[in-house]
């Protein structure tokens, strides 16, 4: 009944032709190969609504392998170069409740993003510090839980991107591990 009511508010928040004429966001498939015989795939989407004075209204939901999660929150630009977020909602599991924060900052050709999530299925990040080699390519390096930290790459062909990372530090020697995302703005 809980996540009905979660979807449905959802809805409501993005649905107006009003609204999702101003909604930005981007729709994501990702790959991981967690061993040379397993892969796991993850679909996840973020709307996001401007409602002024650098606040936003901002929603986040993900389906992996037996697992998913919905948020809502809002975020706040404090500079041009700086942005914060915070937001509550629902996962799969006995407790339900799951938080996210989230700080984005770019300068120039620089950019980092810092994701942390917490609830009941235990805490999760993902960090990316990247810069803009040319118009279309980042390279840089991500540390994703579950996976590790190394190198990371994205090359974009309009508003569709393709990222891999690979983790060189705190990952299982024995399986190389890959990831890799198809992210889509909108």
């Amino acid at each position: 009944m809980n996540r009905f009511l979660v979807t449905i508010a959802f809805l409501l928040t993005f649905a107006s032709d009003n609204v999702m004429a101003q909604t930005t966001g981007f729709a994501e498939w990702q790959l991981r190969a967690v061993s040379s015989e397993k892969s796991v795939t993850t679909m996840d989407v973020q709307l996001v609504k401007p409602l002024g004075n650098g606040w936003t209204l901002e929603s986040w939901s993900l389906k992996t392998d037996g697992w998913a999660e919905t948020q809502l929150g809002v975020g706040k630009k404090l500079a041009p170069w700086v942005s914060v977020s915070a937001s509550i909602g629902i996962e799969q599991s006995d407790n339900l409740w799951r938080t996210g924060y989230s700080l984005w900052m770019e300068k120039g050709k620089n950019t980092i993003l810092v994701l942390y999530e917490y609830g009941d299925s235990g805490a999760w990040h993902k960090i990316v510090a990247a810069h803009e080699v040319s118009p279309k390519i980042r390279v840089g390096v991500m540390s994703l839980a579950g996976l590790g930290t190394g190198p990371y790459a994205e090359r974009k062909f309009g508003p569709v991107k393709i990222w891999v990372t690979t983790p060189v530090v705190g990952m299982d020697k024995r399986e190389p591990k890959v990831q890799c995302g198809l992210p889509a703005s909108f």
